[in-house]
């Protein structure tokens, strides 16, 4: 942006990259919080599911190259097919987004730390180092 007559461009300020790396790095936190719930989530459902299917297979028959399950397996069957048939992947993917945020919260942090006042970007370089920590978080 120029200055009104005078032909030299204004230089920014860090306090909005400052501001916005922290509240970059407060949302990546936040959707590595909620990331980690419904992993742990989808890892106790499947362990339920392989013990149930396990137990399934052990219960059913077979004669020569065929599989016989009772009628009260073939339910339980369906039932288990239903539990698993949730979104809870399609938000897992959704959710890792945090690696952008935590990589804009460093880029942030690290234009701040170029601008002057220079304390200010000082003070917003750890939250850019946290967000890029998290970004690297591999779960």
């Amino acid at each position: 942006m120029k200055h009104e007559g005078t032909g030299t461009f204004r230089t920014l300020s860090p306090w909005p990259f400052a501001v916005a790396s922290l509240l970059l790095v407060a949302l990546t936190v936040y959707l590595v919080h909620v990331y980690a719930i419904v992993h742990w989530q989808i890892i106790s459902q499947e362990i339920r599911l392989r013990l149930e299917i396990e137990d399934l297979i052990a219960e059913s028959r077979t004669d020569g190259s065929e599989v016989q399950l009772p009628s009260d397996a073939i339910e339980r069957l369906e039932q288990l097919l239903k539990r698993s048939d949730s979104p809870s992947g399609t938000v897992l993917f959704y959710l890792e987004i945090y690696h952008v945020t935590g990589v804009a919260a460093a880029i942030c942090s690290a234009v701040a730390l170029l601008r002057k006042p220079r304390w200010v970007g000082i003070v917003s370089l750890p939250f850019g180092l946290l967000g890029l920590y998290l970004a690297a978080a591999v779960m």
